[in-house]
């Protein structure tokens, strides 16, 4: 009869073959270094571009100025818009000096976010004219909302 050689083995029996190194081994970690080093480098430009905004305030101005100049209502007169210009050049130059008021770019910024039609009407101009020219004064100008006077008290 035939008997079963102890050196046949079945499959599925017998010692797991030798492992083999993984070529995934350190996958997640070099994902993790190289998305910590991305995410370094991105906050590093971050901080460089607000420090050069700081630095250069009149680079958002421009934009800013830029985009004013392509929302002029049908109301508003060449001599407006050469009005609202001069104001802004005199503002830039103060700006550059560091000699705004910070009264007359609060109220630049009261009067741009006014503005919900997305056109800027001729009264709208005045008012940054004024508030651009306000700024690049450099003097704080007395505030215009009445006072409300202390009730007079009567003796006990």
């Amino acid at each position: 009869m035939y008997a079963i050689s102890p050196l046949v083995e079945a499959p599925g029996f017998g010692p797991p073959p030798p492992e083999t190194p993984s070529s995934r081994q350190g996958c997640a970690r070099n994902a993790l270094i190289g998305c910590g080093i991305a995410a370094f480098l991105l906050i590093a430009v971050l901080v460089g571009f607000f420090l050069y905004l700081r630095r250069n305030p009149g680079m958002m101005t421009d934009l800013m100025m830029r985009q004013i100049e392509t929302q002029w209502g049908p109301d508003v007169t060449e001599q407006d818009k050469a009005d609202l210009r001069a104001a802004y050049a005199d503002f830039r130059t103060a700006l550059n000096e560091k000699r705004v008021s910070q009264q007359g770019v609060q109220k630049i910024q009261f009067s741009l976010s006014g503005n919900r039609s997305g056109k800027l009407n001729r009264e709208q101009v005045h008012q940054l004219t004024e508030a651009f020219r306000t700024a690049a004064s450099g003097t704080t100008l007395p505030d215009r909302t009445p006072s409300v006077a202390p009730a007079p008290t009567s003796p006990p």
